[in-house]
């Protein structure tokens, strides 16, 4: 995905993904992977540049189902939760994301009545200088959904 931190960030995401995918090909048909995140000011979305970066490294197209419309956590597992919905999949998800994001998502799944399992990306450290940004902002997010929840 090149040295861009942030397609770094989302082809570790997506690795992270593969290994759900081999375990449930071998439980059943309905291996699927849903993909989320849109993006306001990229040519393509993070869904996109995902399912791209999968079916490059041997997951097939169909088994992807892909969630654009989103330019945020909550609108992307809103969004997702949705079409898991219309599929008829139950309230037991698991959500791949960042280490440092993890807890935020677990937290809005849980708001939006579904039992999130926990699967981290590894955080690609490679650039010092962003790692803190990534902390900061994720813990002035999850305070902005502790206040949300006082209102």
């Amino acid at each position: 995905m090149g040295a861009d931190p942030l397609r770094a960030r989302m082809a570790s995401r997506a690795w992270a993904a593969r290994p759900c995918h081999v375990a449930q090909r071998r439980a059943g048909p309905d291996g699927q992977r849903r993909l989320r995140g849109g993006c306001e000011d990229e040519k393509i979305s993070e869904a996109q540049a995902m399912k791209n970066y999968l079916v490059e490294n041997g997951i097939e197209p169909d088994r992807i189902i892909m969630e654009d419309k989103s330019v945020n956590t909550y609108e992307n597992l809103e969004n997702s939760c949705r079409i898991l919905e219309e599929m008829g999949i139950g309230k037991n998800i698991a959500i791949v994301t960042d280490g440092f994001h993890q807890y935020r998502a677990g937290f809005i799944a849980k708001k939006l009545g579904y039992e999130p399992s926990a699967i981290n990306a590894v955080t690609d450290f490679y650039n010092l200088t962003l790692t803190p940004t990534y902390y900061v902002r994720e813990w002035m997010a999850v305070t902005n959904e502790y206040l949300k929840e006082l209102k």
